[in-house]
């Protein structure tokens, strides 16, 4: 299941498959309860992701994407248009949600405004990204290789331009970042790896985790 944390509650949603298309597995709904041990509390019923992210004032899920109030309510879809992405990851910086739309919609970093709004392709016609996180210095993602795309670990400036790439590794099942380096787990040789966020060296941190 997906999860996300602030200072006062954990907060979950079931997770979903998407075979020829997205859709709910077992358990779907999205849920709080407090971090320091209590009852569960159901937000929303309907709500399933891959992933989710919270700020003060909404939880957020990479399908659509959707927000919910941390109090609880109703799902809001935050791409107009009639856009709807299928994502395996969603990052929250300043005012917009990041989005890394997969297949079977068109893979491309996106980003929407928190409050909704119309979405913003900043990086098309990738692979099938898989992770990503953002910061002031950019946005970093990974991706698998499909099809005739290759995957690895990029970056680009806020705004989608400057696109680089980091490491030729496509392993990626999640990412994160600090102020020097971008981190990342390999999901079929059990490692977790770093690279400088300008680029250089990979570094295997750790190997042959079960």
């Amino acid at each position: 299941d997906a999860i996300a944390i602030d200072s006062g509650h954990v907060y979950w949603a079931g997770n979903y498959t998407i075979g020829s298309g997205p859709k709910p597995m077992s358990g779907a709904g999205l849920f709080s309860a407090p971090i320091g041990g209590g009852a569960a509390t159901m937000l929303s019923a309907n709500a399933w992701s891959m992933q989710i992210a919270v700020d003060d004032t909404n939880v957020y899920g990479s399908i659509g994407p959707w927000s919910v109030p941390i109090g609880g309510g109703a799902e809001t879809m935050l791409a107009q248009g009639g856009t709807t992405f299928v994502s395996a990851a969603i990052a929250l910086y300043g005012s917009d949600v990041y989005v890394a739309a997969t297949p079977p919609g068109p893979p491309a970093i996106v980003s929407i405004p928190k409050t909704g709004g119309a979405p913003t392709v900043l990086v098309p016609n990738r692979a099938q990204p898989t992770a990503i996180a953002v910061d002031a210095t950019g946005i970093y993602w990974g991706e698998y290789s499909y099809l005739n795309q290759t995957g690895g670990i990029f970056r680009a400036a806020l705004d989608g331009t400057g696109v680089a790439l980091l490491s030729s590794d496509d392993d990626v099942s999640g990412i994160a970042i600090d102020a020097d380096n971008v981190y990342w787990s390999a999901q079929h040789t059990n490692a977790i790896l770093s690279v400088p966020k300008g680029g250089g060296a990979v570094v295997t941190l750790t190997d042959g985790l079960d």
